[in-house]
């Protein structure tokens, strides 16, 4: 089984600058040719499960301060952050819908939790 981190394919070709937020289509390609690109290299190992984050992170709670600096970031970067998350979990859920690939989000958990 080879398990792909979904926010770390999504997210970083917003944030190094190579896709803009508002581009769902160029977002959809990198995150698709990524996920091709992983199958590929590692099919010896199985099926493809992409694992998503969901909301309600556990970490939060037991540790208010996981992550604070994130969204001090955030607010200061150029990159729009609503429509990134908004094409990202797009392409999310179409993976899901339509492609053959497995996919999980597990609430109070992030990808690498699941």
């Amino acid at each position: 089984m080879i398990l792909i981190d979904y926010s770390g394919i999504a997210i970083a070709p917003v944030v190094m600058g190579a896709v803009k937020a508002d581009d769902e289509d160029l977002i959809r390609h990198m995150i698709l040719n990524t996920i091709r690109m992983y199958r590929q290299k590692f099919k010896q190992y199985g099926e493809v499960v992409v694992v998503g984050d969901a909301g309600g992170n556990w970490r939060k709670e037991v540790y208010p301060q996981y992550k604070v600096k994130r969204n001090k970031h955030r607010e200061e970067s150029k990159i729009d952050w609503d429509v990134a998350f908004k094409n990202i979990n797009k392409v999310f859920d179409e993976i899901t819908e339509y492609f053959p690939y497995k996919t999980i989000k597990q609430w109070g958990c992030e990808a690498d939790d699941s």
